[in-house]
């Protein structure tokens, strides 16, 4: 296995893609780790050819939007191509200032009375790497989020001693980013603000009226598909520290769970600030799928109604002539043993 392992590993390494002959079946114990690497082969060879094939549509977009600007210029006078420049500088300068804008935003706001974000990456060793790398992406959502936002939060990421502060720290950006950055858990990096900590769980049965300032908001950094159940408000309990959730049941009702990614919680706590209403909030982030609409609700209760009445019509029906369905019985009992002795009167003539 090892022996396997490492062709594979050399041969991804180096940029090169491994051919069915560098796939041996005896370097691999059994036949599902062989076929997992001919899978993951295959899976190289459509990421490479993916990828190939959007670089020829954008160098071909390229071509034609530079044939267009040509064929445009043909018809304009200098004046009116000078006039084009100025307003793509001016667009240009316009994107810059709000950028520079949104930073100043994030750099005020680290420094001001505002609520905290603080990320629990501290559960790495729970993850497998895809469900690590979906979620180094849910925190480019949310630092994103948190920039684009008029009320920034303060951004605390804790817990990055571990792999999770491996995988983030090959991000592109990771080191510019305008947060925190704490290697030891928060419990030990913020213990003297115990009683400020609030870790935000869907199993906790306080909920979040209002967001204050002094408060440093826990959001659980896992990727787990729910494989452990009340992970994070079994943490905070034995850590003693307040629990609390989003007031998601009492606004809008779920076609599933109310287990929300890590920036779609960061996104509606962002937006509440923003809109002063947990409805309009919930109803912004939460795709629309997942939210049951009044006609779906009328739908859904209408059906469950019909479903109990026929059950109900049912039960009430066998309790009603238990004699009836005794003799039923009794009748479906005997039809054999006519068919029986019949058949034995025949034979025997």
């Amino acid at each position: 296995a090892a022996e396997g392992g490492s062709v594979i590993g050399g041969l991804l390494g180096s940029g090169k893609i491994p051919s069915q002959d560098d796939i041996r079946r005896e370097d691999y114990p059994s036949k599902s780790q062989y076929k997992k690497a001919l899978k993951d082969r295959k899976k190289l060879l459509t990421k490479l050819y993916r990828k190939g094939e959007e670089k020829k549509r954008k160098a071909e977009r390229r071509e034609e939007k530079l044939k267009e600007v040509a064929k445009a210029r043909e018809n304009m006078s200098p004046e009116d191509i000078k006039e084009a420049i100025k307003r793509r500088r001016d667009a240009v300068t316009e994107r810059r200032q709000a950028k520079k804008a949104r930073i100043d935003r994030m750099r005020e706001a680290c420094s001001s009375d505002v609520p905290t974000l603080l990320v629990d990456c501290d559960f790495g060793d729970l993850m497998t790497a895809t469900e690590k790398k979906s979620l180094v992406h849910q925190l480019t959502y949310t630092y994103a989020c948190n920039l684009r936002s008029e009320k920034p939060c303060k951004l605390f990421l804790s817990g990055l001693g571990g792999s999770m502060g491996e995988a983030l720290r090959k991000t592109n950006g990771f080191q510019q980013w305008i947060v925190t950055k704490e290697d030891r858990p928060y419990i030990e990096a913020l213990g003297e603000r115990k009683q400020d900590l609030v870790y935000l769980t869907a199993d906790s049965e306080n909920m979040i009226e209002t967001l204050t300032s002094d408060k440093v908001y826990i959001i659980g950094g896992i990727v787990d598909r729910n494989r452990h159940k009340n992970l994070c408000r079994n943490k905070a309990e034995e850590q003693g520290i307040q629990t609390a959730r989003l007031p998601i049941s009492e606004h809008i009702q779920l076609s599933h769970s109310c287990v929300l990614t890590v920036n779609q919680v960061a996104e509606i706590i962002l937006k509440f600030r923003d809109l002063g209403d947990w409805d309009k909030a919930l109803r912004a982030v939460i795709p629309t799928r997942k939210i049951v609409s009044a006609e779906n609700k009328a739908k859904r209760e209408r059906r469950d109604k019909f479903k109990n009445k026929k059950n109900n019509k049912g039960k009430d029906e066998a309790a009603e002539d238990p004699q009836k369905q005794q003799e039923n019985g009794d009748g479906e009992s005997q039809g054999p043993d006519q068919d029986k002795n019949t058949r034995g009167g025949e034979a025997e003539m």
